[in-house]
């Protein structure tokens, strides 16, 4: 796997508009769980960079892609619930 070029953030809200606790990621996680004690996203910023958020733990489930803006609702990114359990960096060739 090659290196990211560039810094990429996502900031995720345990609550809809931005509110509620906060987590801002620069890489991979492969459970979002283990570095946040909240089962769901209710909203998100991406600050930089293309993410894909999915359903489960380990990049499983359903996915949805996200490009730089402000996602005050999991709705907003296409999702019918708020569970992501994993989330990735699209890193361009």
């Amino acid at each position: 796997m090659g290196k990211v070029k560039g810094i990429c953030k996502l900031r995720v809200f345990d609550r809809p508009n931005f509110e509620g606790h906060s987590l801002e990621l620069t890489e991979n996680t492969k459970s979002i769980q283990e570095k946040w004690l909240r089962h769901q996203v209710q909203s998100c910023k991406v600050l930089e960079g293309s993410w894909i958020l999915y359903e489960h733990p380990n990049f499983c489930g359903r996915q949805y892609m996200l490009e730089k803006g402000d996602y005050r609702h999991h709705s907003a990114w296409g999702a019918l619930k708020s569970n992501v359990g994993s989330i990735r960096i699209i890193v361009g060739l």
